[in-house]
């Protein structure tokens, strides 16, 4: 064993290994010890870090956090180190939409210009199924506030500024372009639908029936954020704090802040009906279609596909320093989560392949 692996394992706030499907405990000790050596050569030794937890059959099976979440102040990352989740919130915000669809507040088919008037022409023609399949086609709204826009940065001035743009990128429903611009349109139609603020509702009908105490919508209100992780850049002179800007006010398509045990608490809801029926689960898991019938690959809020013909629900998130990543096999009770606070991961989709990979190398079936 390497110094530097001898440092990350002293490091480790927590390692948790427990049998399932009748393996013996040296057989999944050693997949412990191969996911150990995984993300030792993906996690610096020293420095930011990350929080990676597996999960099946309900148990916790393995738990490990590496490095800092402050590195001035020395503070380690554990399971209840708050993380920005940048995309990742996008399945939230679907799930407040189905909420509302099951209170029977909205329709999938219903237009966009039925909750948000400020989308005249182009909102006759989007739908909600469109903003929550990113086949829209609206523009990107970064590169219009660019553009136009001016003074403080919030949801609702971005999204009126985006209102004012009178061309689509191309006709809803024909093609699949990923679009932060679609699900912070959703959050200002639940505000709207809901007659509460985006935080308010995620915090009352999502976050307090799953006791997710730690979980919280960073907006322009600026809420105080519990054992926030800071994040990082390498630069030559070391590892470089990033700094937060008026971008970190939009919501729906990120700024959900939470933790390795929130979202153990939050994948597990996922296989009950506390939040909506599983049949209307059913339809976030699966994907949508183009108007000419062809897949797009999206749910409401997650890509869908498939491991060893196992439907596989997944989603990444990724804003300044903060690179996550959930993935999920429903049918096999299986999930990882990764969340890591430094620039050095941009690629936890290949971490998260070769982890799901240790587990079920040969998918579901006797290896």
């Amino acid at each position: 064993m390497t110094t530097a692996l001898r440092i990350l394992l002293a490091t480790a706030c927590l390692c948790s290994l427990r049998t399932f499907s009748g393996e013996a405990d040296g057989s999944l000790k050693q997949k412990g010890e191969r996911v150990e050596e995984l993300l030792s050569a993906f996690v610096p030794a020293s420095g930011p870090g990350a929080a990676i937890l597996v999960i099946q059959d309900g148990k916790k099976i393995y738990e490990k956090c590496h490095g800092d979440a402050n590195i001035a102040e020395k503070i380690p990352i554990t399971p209840e180190t708050n993380f920005e989740l940048a995309s990742d919130s996008k399945q939230f915000t679907a799930m407040a939409i189905m909420m509302l669809k099951e209170e029977g507040k909205l329709e999938y088919s219903d237009h966009l210009s039925k909750f948000l008037p400020e989308f005249k022409d182009v909102g006759r023609e989007i739908t909600i199924a469109h903003l929550l399949h990113h086949t829209a086609g609206l523009k990107d709204y970064f590169d219009v506030w660019d553009k136009h826009g001016k003074g403080e940065i919030t949801a609702r001035r971005v999204m009126e500024l985006l209102a004012k743009q009178d061309k689509l990128r191309f006709a809803p429903g024909e093609k699949y372009e990923y679009s932060n611009s679609g699900y912070m349109v959703l959050a200002q139609v639940i505000e709207k639908v809901s007659g509460k603020r985006y935080a308010e509702f995620l915090r009352e009908k999502i976050f307090a029936p799953l006791k997710m105490e730690d979980s919280e919508v960073f907006d322009e209100t600026h809420p105080k954020i519990k054992h926030g992780a800071a994040c990082y850049k390498h630069t030559r002179e070391g590892w470089e704090k990033i700094k937060h800007d008026d971008w970190d006010n939009v919501y729906g398509d990120g700024s959900i802040r939470s933790t390795l045990n929130d979202l153990y608490k939050w994948d597990q809801a996922l296989y009950t009906e506390k939040l909506i029926k599983a049949s209307t689960l059913e339809t976030a898991f699966t994907s949508g279609k183009l108007n000419d019938g062809s897949d797009t690959g999206y749910g409401f809020g997650w890509e869908i596909d498939t491991y060893h013909r196992a439907t596989v629900v997944s989603h990444s998130g990724e804003w300044l320093g903060y690179e996550n990543f959930i993935y999920r096999i429903p049918e096999w009770n299986f999930t990882v989560i990764f969340l890591s606070n430094g620039s050095f991961a941009k690629q936890s989709d290949k971490l998260i392949g070769e982890v799901v990979r240790v587990f079920y190398p040969k998918g579901k079936g006797k290896e």
